[in-house]
């Protein structure tokens, strides 16, 4: 079979729109027949437009008044295609093959385009990067598309994606890709570090692994790496990046729409140097809104943004990809950023390794940085049976959701570099997460939104005063329940009141509750839903009487409200303090 019949049968198994010639020293994609195999592809019309990919592989709209001879030959590249389907006519009748008609070719491309229907010019483009089409992956490098090992020409349309053209990057060495011996002795470089938890070394591999598929995997973790100054944080992203080669882009300064735009249809992984709040916190709202954009790259196709444009249209985006942030101190982390976000701490070495080999390392995996991307993207499927084969593990285990998620992820990540088969059975390796997975439950019980909800109403002020000092709600609750002295009235002002059976009654709504939840998430009667999600909450089935008026609301169990007396036990895991019982 010839490298054109190969080409032919890989777009047709895919249902792939052929574009154009060309597409990078790699691809041999065959001949055009004049008309039959146009150079330029007509995706249809939309609003008194017409849009194509060109023979650059960019999507290109045109009006009725852009047909001009320059713009079609921008469109085509050259003009040489034009003049051999449209030439011109000599003064005799004849053909006159070194110039074009304009108006022939601009009436062919209308029709080609109308025969084609509306353009839904909601369609994904895709970049740079790895992506997944259905169950495959598919490398963008600029100039060529990897697609079911082949490598085609860029303005391919591919499930319902357009892979436009862009830079050329460098491609992946897929004649000869990394073997499982080789990865192992890229994971051993990662003992020069001293990590907080040895078990890290062998996550964040697992991320490296995870991040070089870009936008394949369906759950994508990022990473933040802490340490003091001097510690060897950047020399370590400078590892991770070297090794990512095209697939890594890295920034030491940046804001959240710069992220956006740089990864703006592209799947591939940034490092962020300095991701830290800033000293005095002048930079925790930068840092706020990065997080954010990270929880929306994490799952499916990552940030699907729409924006307006001064056309009237809205313009649809796609961001997607990973992210290692390096810091001295990580900004605060909600709950669902811990699914989401794998802190990996680094602690000074008690016998360091020579800074002349780590940074031998370093060029060591500039120079590797292709093997590897090979052997990632060749073991797609491996990753996609090891993350299923993980998840159901941890999830036997106790795991939730979304802990499952990240760590299945990092889990293939690390057996797709070090495993040439299904994913072994490591017992040791889950006797090590076992402590991790542990305090993540521990953090998560004294951080989900419902706790944070009901400790905003006890750390706040109100007019109760004792021995000159203005007292917390919590405060005058935990008073009130020792018996030592009477806040009534004061809690009654919240519309609050301490139950005979002990619960406390908090209402669905109050004025002076109101005023507590004020410019906080649980505003305006939004505490009603955050307080039902804790253990033990229950709705009143019939109003109570506060300060003389019937109102509904919640009781909230004894063991839940603060007490003067230590009496309460720490929070356990299921399973006990050695959750999850691998």
């Amino acid at each position: 079979m010839t490298s054109e019949d190969k080409i032919a049968k890989a777009l047709k198994e895919a249902e792939v729109v052929p574009s154009h010639k060309g597409g990078g020293n790699d691809t041999d994609s065959g001949g055009f027949d004049p008309r039959d195999h146009c150079p330029v592809t007509a995706l249809g019309m939309n609003d008194g437009n017409c849009f194509f990919v060109g023979r650059s592989g960019e999507v290109r709209k045109l009006a009725h008044r852009d047909f001009t001879e320059a713009c079609l030959i921008t469109l085509f590249g050259n003009k040489d295609w034009l003049c051999q389907n449209f030439p011109n006519k000599t003064k005799k009748g004849g053909k006159d093959f070194s110039s074009f008609n304009r108006s022939e070719a601009m009436n062919w491309l209308i029709d080609k385009c109308d025969k084609k229907g509306l353009y839904d010019q909601s369609t994904p483009l895709r970049g740079a990067g790895v992506w997944r089409a259905d169950n495959d992956p598919v490398l963008h490098s600029g100039d060529g598309i990897w697609y079911k090992n082949q490598w085609l020409p860029p303005g391919q349309k591919i499930h319902g994606s357009i892979y436009t053209a862009r830079a050329a990057l460098k491609r992946p060495d897929f004649k000869a890709p990394m073997t499982a011996i080789e990865a192992l002795e890229v994971r051993k470089w990662l003992d020069a570090w001293a990590f907080d938890d040895p078990i890290e070394a062998d996550l964040l591999f697992g991320f490296l692994g995870a991040a070089l598929l870009g936008g394949f995997p369906l759950w994508r973790v990022h990473v933040f790496i802490i340490g003091e100054r001097g510690i060897g944080k950047t020399t370590l992203g400078d590892l991770l990046i070297a090794l990512l080669g095209e697939q890594g882009l890295e920034f030491n300064d940046f804001t959240e729409a710069g992220l956006r735009q740089s990864l703006l249809n592209e799947a591939r992984t940034i490092s962020l140097d300095e991701g830290e709040p800033g000293k005095d916190g002048s930079e925790a709202h930068r840092m706020s809104s990065v997080i954010r954009l990270l929880r929306k790259l994490s799952g499916g196709q990552g940030a699907r943004i729409a924006r307006g444009s001064s056309s009237g249209v809205a313009q649809n985006y796609t961001v997607t990809g990973s992210v290692l942030l390096l810091a001295i101190n990580p900004p605060p982390l909600e709950p669902q950023d811990r699914s989401r976000i794998l802190q990996v701490g680094l602690r000074k070495s008690e016998n360091p390794v020579p800074k002349k080999i780590v940074e031998g390392y370093v060029r060591e995996a500039a120079r590797r940085s292709l093997k590897i991307r090979a052997r990632a993207i060749l073991g797609a499927d491996r990753f996609a049976y090891a993350v299923e084969f993980y998840r159901d593990l941890l999830v036997k285990r106790g795991c939730d959701g979304r802990q499952a998620d990240m760590f299945s992820a990092l889990l293939a990540g690390r057996s797709l570099l070090l495993d040439d088969d299904k994913p072994r059975e490591e017992p040791e390796l889950f006797d090590a997460l076992s402590k991790r997975l542990g305090n993540i439950f521990l953090e998560d019980s004294e951080s989900g939104d419902g706790k944070l909800c009901l400790h905003h109403l006890y750390d706040a002020t109100c007019d109760a005063i004792r021995d000159g000092r203005r007292l917390t709600i919590g405060q005058v609750i935990a008073k009130e329940r020792k018996g030592s002295s009477t806040f009534d009235s004061v809690l009654d002002s919240y519309g609050l009141r301490l139950m005979p059976d002990g619960s406390l009654f908090v209402p669905f709504k109050h004025g002076q509750l109101d005023r507590v939840y004020g410019n906080t998430p649980w505003a305006l009667g939004g505490w009603r839903h955050s307080l039902k999600r804790l253990p033990g909450v229950e709705q009143a089935q019939w109003p109570v009487r506060v300060s003389g008026i019937k109102i509904r609301g919640l009781f909230i169990p004894h063991d839940l409200l603060p007490s003067l007396e230590s009496d309460a036990d720490p929070p356990q895991p299921p399973g006990g303090a050695n959750y999850p019982a691998f």
